[in-house]
């Protein structure tokens, strides 16, 4: 089980680098036993503890702050984390798409 430590370690925190590296750090393992495709999953999991750390310190450092962080604002606090690949996939995507990119993560 020490294989699924870090994996769950990156979910808890909401560390989507960590648990990428851990991902491909035991990719042959995974796909060994048959569940890979299953923990790509998981990275949803991530990002969604990722983004409520973020809604929670914006409501203690912003005083302005309302109910809602601009997508604008999320990119940039995904590019400053290092997460740059979902800022190219969404400068890449038409408007049409934009929306399904919006409503998948939130």
């Amino acid at each position: 089980m020490i294989w699924y430590k870090g994996i769950r370690r990156a979910i808890v925190t909401g560390n989507v680098l960590l648990f990428r590296n851990e991902i491909q750090r035991h990719q042959e393992f995974f796909i060994r036993i048959g569940v890979y495709l299953l923990i790509l999953q998981l990275e949803m999991l991530a990002f969604r503890q990722l983004f409520k750390r973020i809604h929670q310190e914006f409501v203690q450092n912003v005083p302005d702050y309302k109910y809602q962080i601009s997508f604008v604002q999320l990119l940039n606090i995904l590019m400053q984390i290092g997460l740059t690949d979902i800022y190219q996939q969404f400068n890449s995507r038409s408007k049409s798409d934009s929306f399904f990119f919006i409503f998948f993560f939130f």
